[in-house]
This record gives structure tokens, C-alpha cells and sequence, in this order.
């Protein structure tokens, strides 16, 4: 089975950047939160990089220490968004080489010092192609490296409303589409399937908040745009009328404050002996 991206969209690249402004989604607070550190000459791989918003946030954050980042994706309307995005800066343009490539393709001769895979596992459509890629993570660290892989639980699915025809849709896109935005508790199975020994594995959780209005209006603004992204996938899982009816109350649903909205980060460090 190939791998895609779901969301492919002109606009998409745009949607990300907007993201990354949202706390939910800091990538300062997801990596303090496990210590991620950087040494100079180290290579590292950002695999999944969309919009190489990651690749561009480790060279400001670690603008101390000169290494290099090979940034890996599938889609070429978001490697095309990065690669406008890094030639604005002279850092990110001699530091940061984009390649149009699947994790599944990566080749076993070279190796990094650091992997980063943010966000890319829910958009691997099955467990095995999950676990080939990482297995192929896995291979391509160098021993006394370090891999991080930070994906979610919870997202989409988990909305405690009395509303049972959105719980009966939300279930329904669940398994027409193939994007799973549980996939974070179970990538420590994968990686012991993958070969990783489970020692090497630690988990981290960080909640995402939605206790205010203003939390919860910024979400269900990036929720209009994926939807938006994801309309002919919702066309055909539920039909065009009823796609148009479940974005609307999703949205109406999210917004109440008596609806309960369960979520998590997990954040995986990897270390090879």
C-alpha cells in the first residue's frame, strides 16, 4: 500500500505554519519536556518534514551548534512550501536538504546522530508499513543516538457529547479514512515489532488543553481548514449532504463548553546503545 498525504492541499502548508502558533502545538514544550539536546557536526533527520517547520525551529533553537538536517517527505506541495520558507534565511538554506522521499525508502548506509518524526505516523495507513518504517528509523541511527517520535491520542474522536449521530459519524470517517489520530499508544508495540529492545523505549505524554474558549475557538479554526482539506475524503465516506451536516455540528459540538474534549501528546525517545 502506497503512502500519501490525506490533506494534500495548495493551502495546506499555510494551515501547518498557522498551527505551530498554537500552544497546543509548541515545539519548544514538546522537546524541553524530554531534554532534547544537539551537538555540533551531528546529522540529523526530520522525517515527515512538511513545511520543515522543524528543521527550521532546531537550527534557531540550537543556532549555537553547527549541524546538518536531511528533511524527508512525500508531499511535494509541502517540501515545495519548505523549500520557500528556507531560502529566506541563509542558515536554513546551506543547513537544510529537502528530498522528495519515503521513510520506507530510506537507505541503510547513512546514518544520523538525531531522528525527528512529528505528526507522520497517523498518516501511515496500516500497522505493518508502520512498523517497516520504523524499522527503517531504527536502522538508520547510529549507535549513542537519539530518535523522538511525537504523535496523538484522542484527537477527533474523543469529544464526550450526548450528540449520537456525530458519535455515529465520527466513527464511520474514523474507519472510512485512513488517518489514525490514535495511533500514539501504539507505536511502543511497533518499534519492539520493529526490532527496537524495550528498554531502549521511553514515553512521555503532554495533554492537549481546550479550558478556554479562546483554546477551543483557535482549534476548531484549524479543524474548519482540515476539514476543508479533507472534503472530498468526507464526501465520500458520508455523502456530500451529510459530510456538510457533520462538519457543521462537529464544529457546533467542539465550541460548547460542556463538551468534554480528551486529547494527548505522546512523545517517544528512542536511544540506541
Amino acid at each position: 500500500m502506497k503512502v500519501t498525504y490525506k490533506l494534500d492541499n495548495q493551502s495546506e502548508g499555510r494551515r501547518l505554519e498557522e498551527q505551530s502558533a498554537n500552544k497546543n502545538y509548541s515545539l519548544r514544550d514538546e522537546f524541553s519536556s524530554v531534554g532534547v539536546q544537539i551537538n555540533a557536526q551531528e546529522r540529523v533527520l526530520d522525517a515527515g518534514c512538511g513545511t520543515g517547520l522543524l528543521s527550521r525551529f532546531l537550527i534557531d533553537h540550537f543556532c549555537q551548534e553547527h549541524f546538518t538536517i536531511d528533511a524527508i517527505d512525500i508531499t511535494e506541495n509541502l517540501l515545495s512550501f519548505a523549500k520557500q520558507e528556507s531560502a529566506k534565511n541563509d542558515q536554513y538554506r546551506h543547513r537544510i536538504t529537502y528530498m522528495n522521499k519515503s521513510i520506507t525508502e530510506l537507505c541503510d548506509q547513512k546514518k544520523y546522530h538525531k531522528i525527528f518524526s512529528r505528526f507522520v505516523f497517523q498518516h501511515i495507513p496500516d500497522r505493518k508499513l508502520k512498523t517497516l518504517a520504523l524499522k527503517k528509523l531504527w536502522d538508520s541511527l547510529l549507535p549513542g543516538g537519539k530518535m523522538y517520535i511525537i504523535d496523538c491520542f484522542g484527537f477527533f474522536s474523543h469529544l464526550d457529547t450526548p450528540n449520537t449521530w456525530l458519535l455515529e459519524k465520527i466513527g464511520h470517517v474514523e474507519n472510512s479514512i485512513p488517518i489514525d489520530m490514535n495511533v500514539g499508544p501504539k507505536l511502543r508495540g511497533m518499534l519492539i515489532d520493529a526490532g527496537v529492545p524495550f528498554e531502549c523505549i521511553q514515553t512521555r505524554t503532554l495533554p492537549f488543553y481546550f479550558d478556554t474558549l479562546e483554546q477551543r475557538e483557535a482549534e476548531a479554526s484549524l479543524w474548519k481548514q482540515r476539514f476543508q482539506n479533507a472534503n472530498p475524503l468526507l464526501v465520500e465516506a458520508l455523502g456530500e449532504l451529510v459530510a456538510k451536516r457533520f462538519v457543521a455540528e462537529y464544529i457546533k459540538e467542539f465550541l460548547d463548553p460542556r463538551t468534554y474534549i480528551y486529547a494527548q501528546k505522546f512523545i517517544l525517545t528512542i536511544s540506541k546503545p
